[in-house]
């Protein structure tokens, strides 16, 4: 029995030998090993990493925005960002030349009503509960005439066109964003308007627009014949905020309640006087030869940013 397993130990031990001597699989190598990093499942690399860095602000504010975004309106104090102004600057136009505030044979004139600048209301950003603060101007555009309208040019927020008389009411007119979603009604229900801020201009600013008219008597004032005579006499609106108010409310100007109402008197069927009103919008078509621009816009926004540490 002895004689038995002894040549089978043998045998097994020699097989168990010849078998571990082979397998390559179990050999450790130290080929690479100064390119391998020690990571051993315990020793892991680091989780930091060290980042050199230099903080500063780049100017001119190169950002630019078209005529169908939201405009910014007004004034707002950011302890980490600063203080930004920001005003919009844009032309309401007839949508077609010439033109006439309301139908030749119904129109009285020169009865003035008034004339209100509507501000699609579209957001707001900053303190609501403090009304802001806002002016009205004609815009001025003197040569070169940067504020031309014109579908090829694009105007960056650093663009800002002149200035001329404040054209509103009031000198100044409070925006109070709590009350636009309160649905306004016009008189004798010729419409209403909600989440859209109205602004009514001065009688002076409602007369030139009268008296400018195709049907006006005086025919050197048709400011109305075509859009080259209207620019001559209407440059644009600016509206820029007035120092009262720590908000950005955003404007939809290309929005059709984004307009200039002209409200006038007219000759009622059957007898009587009734109130309604014209528009003038912003203009992004071509009436053929009728030469109809597309209107200008701008929005003028500056940052005062916080000295850095």
């Amino acid at each position: 029995m002895q004689k038995r397993i002894l040549p089978l130990a043998i045998t097994a031990i020699s097989f168990f030998s010849l078998f571990t001597l082979n397998c390559t699989k179990l050999d450790t190598t130290d080929i690479g090993s100064d390119l391998l990093p020690a990571v051993d499942n315990v020793n892991t690399f680091a989780d930091t990493l060290s980042i050199i860095s230099t903080q500063g602000v780049f100017l001119p504010d190169s950002t630019y925005i078209i005529r169908t975004d939201d405009h910014a309106l007004g004034i707002n104090n950011d302890p980490v960002f600063g203080q930004t102004n920001a005003s919009i600057y844009f032309q309401l136009k007839p949508l077609f030349y010439p033109f006439t505030i309301g139908n030749p044979s119904d129109t009285l004139f020169p009865d003035v009503d008034s004339v209100v600048l509507c501000l699609k209301y579209t957001g707001s950003y900053g303190d609501t509960l403090a009304p802001l603060q806002v002016q009205v101007f004609s815009v001025v555009d003197n040569p070169p005439y940067l504020f031309r309208d014109s579908t090829n040019i694009y105007r960056n927020v650093a663009f800002q066109p002149g200035l001329g008389v404040n054209v509103g009411f009031s000198s100044t007119n409070t925006i109070d964003v709590t009350k636009l979603n309160d649905t306004v009604k016009y008189v004798n229900n010729n419409g209403f308007s909600v989440k859209t801020i109205r602004i009514r201009l001065s009688h002076l600013y409602a007369s030139a627009l009268y008296h400018r008219d195709t049907l006006s008597a005086n025919p050197f004032n048709n400011a109305f014949r075509n859009d080259s005579l209207f620019r001559q006499f209407y440059n644009g609106l600016a509206v820029v905020p007035a120092g009262a108010g720590n908000q950005l409310v955003y404007i939809d100007l290309a929005s059709e309640n984004t307009r200039l109402e002209i409200h006038h008197r007219k000759k009622r069927f059957g007898g009587g006087i009734d109130t309604v009103y014209t528009s003038l919008l912003l203009n992004s078509n071509f009436y053929g030869s009728t030469a109809n621009r597309s209107s200008s816009t701008a929005n003028y926004i500056t940052r005062n940013r916080p000295a850095l540490p």
